[in-house]
């Protein structure tokens, strides 16, 4: 495996471990936690349609999927929510989805 294969899992791995802590911790029950990753599988896809054809617009997709989270109300841990997007993302370019 290249070095970007090994980057792609450990943000996997990351998004995975934030996403059972928050369930361990009982901030995020099992049907919580599947509406939490469809909405943001949902938002990364509309991101990456909206943004297209942009080159380095990351920062920008990924902010506008937070707010977008944020709108959507509850409370929003950004640094988990982060993770949960990089693994989406990841997944996302792993499987070569265009928009």
């Amino acid at each position: 495996m290249d070095g970007m294969t090994w980057v792609l899992l450990a943000i996997v791995a990351l998004a995975a471990g934030a996403i059972a802590f928050l369930r361990l911790k009982g901030h995020l029950t099992g049907d919580a936690a599947a509406r939490a990753i469809g909405a943001v599988v949902e938002l990364a896809r509309k991101a990456e349609a909206l943004w297209s054809g942009y080159q380095g617009a990351g920062p920008q997709k990924r902010a506008w999927v937070l707010e977008q989270l944020a709108a959507l109300g509850g409370a929003l841990d950004e640094t988990a929510a982060g993770a949960l997007i990089d693994g989406v993302v990841a997944y996302l370019n792993a499987t070569s989805w265009k928009a």
